[in-house]
């Protein structure tokens, strides 16, 4: 009995010893992305019929989080360059679920808004950090894989969320919030037991950035197109804090359609973002080429139109569906363009983080404001101009020059 007990524990050791970054990394993704979903529209319907907030103030509260987000990744992340990136996931995750807790106790609007605010602030010490964790290795076709895999990991979740949260919502508005920082905190205690249990994990300094002065080893080939790819993730995602601070109240305002409904749709984006991040994965003849990073943003153009002019229920879900594969692309490209060849991914990451932050923010703040005083299709053709004149500018940004080359460690 005691040789076969023996065996089974090397047997144990033996298969944990194998366990790497990924088997922590992708499920800490799923559960925090769960948990941002849930408070993402959560929140809107929340202050909506809690505090009964006005358009603006649903706008500010939906983008608050995005303006201290891009503030932590600018200004708290860099304070954590040797912080191994387990640690900042692991108290980020925690500051974040006790966050949510207070705001389920909030009892006034502006308890809930500073409550999200410093969400935003301790969330800029989850992302970066995972993604640069993640990526400190891989490079080429590989890092493409790997970063599909991670994509496929946070964006199954957000594709599910919305439909999650209405239907909790439906039944007590405060069910989104409580599902959501028992999430963060289940987030926490993984990272923190497998950095117990795994010597490969445990043992994993990578994802760390060296100091700003010290000299970087090797020949850094980073990417020509990561500044347009940065640029079309800016208005991507400002086209996307709009719609999660317009479009529920459009719903609810407009269209009349239940929180359940309203969940379905959203749904639709994510999952047809889940399926462009797979496409991506398994196609790499759109790594450095600006062709294939216009087409997605042309796509985003024709979704807000037709949310601008639509009032079919079939052709708003066409709309958003059609959002979502082209943010697949913006994101997917952002990502890759800006790690490809880079010798300091954390801090690549927490570029790509900012302007999606400040995507997000400029959206959803806009947003809300450009709705009450304009309504529906005023809002949503301004977004669709603001998209297309993004991607004019990328056009210029991307245009091949002599002196610019394309990485050789494809």
């Amino acid at each position: 009995m005691r040789r076969y007990i023996t065996q089974q524990a090397q047997l144990v050791r033996a298969l944990s010893g194998g366990i790497g970054k990924t088997a922590v990394i992708y499920p800490a993704a799923f559960l925090v992305s769960l948990a941002v979903g849930q408070l993402a529209l959560g929140l809107v319907l929340y202050a909506k019929v809690t505090f009964a907030a006005s358009s603006i103030q649903v706008g500010l509260l939906a983008g608050i989080w995005s303006l201290t987000y891009l503030a932590g990744c600018l200004f708290v992340r860099p304070l954590f360059y040797r912080t191994l990136p387990r640690y900042l996931i692991m108290g980020s995750t925690a500051l974040m679920g006790l966050l949510v807790l207070g705001m389920v106790a909030a009892t006034a609007f502006i308890q809930l808004f500073w409550a999200y605010a410093l969400f935003g602030l301790a969330l800029a010490l989850f992302w970066p950090s995972i993604m640069g964790w993640l990526s400190s290795d891989s490079e080429g076709a590989r890092l493409g894989r790997v970063i599909s895999r991670y994509n496929l990991a946070w964006c199954s979740a957000a594709a599910f969320s919305p439909f999650l949260c209405g239907w909790l919502f439906e039944h007590r508005p405060t069910y989104p919030l409580i599902l959501a920082a028992g999430l963060l905190l289940v987030a926490c205690t993984l990272v923190a037991g497998a950095s117990l249990a795994l010597p490969r994990v445990r043992g994993d300094r990578g994802g760390t950035s060296p100091r700003p002065d010290e000299a970087a080893r090797g020949p850094d080939r980073s990417s020509p197109l990561r500044f347009p790819a940065w640029l079309g993730l800016f208005g991507s995602f400002a086209g996307m804090g709009l719609l999660t601070a317009v479009f529920p109240l459009a719903a609810l305002d407009t269209w009349r359609l239940p929180e359940t409904l309203i969940g379905l749709l959203f749904l639709a984006r994510g999952l047809t973002n889940a399926v462009g991040f797979v496409l991506l994965g398994q196609v790499h003849g759109w790594h450095h080429r600006r062709l294939p990073m216009l087409l997605g943003q042309a796509l985003g153009i024709l979704a807000l139109g037709g949310l601008a002019l639509g009032q079919s229920l079939p052709l708003l879900a066409l709309a958003l569906a059609l959002y979502g594969f082209s943010m697949a692309m913006s994101y997917a490209g952002s990502l890759f363009h800006g790690a490809s060849g880079s010798l300091h991914r954390a801090r690549r990451m927490a570029i790509h983080e900012s302007m999606l932050a400040a995507g997000l923010v400029t959206g959803s703040a806009l947003g809300g404001w450009i709705y009450q005083y304009a309504g529906r299709q005023i809002v949503f053709g301004a977004a669709a101009a603001f998209l297309a004149a993004c991607t004019l500018l990328q056009l210029a940004l991307s245009r091949p020059t002599r002196h610019t080359t394309r990485p050789t460690n494809e």
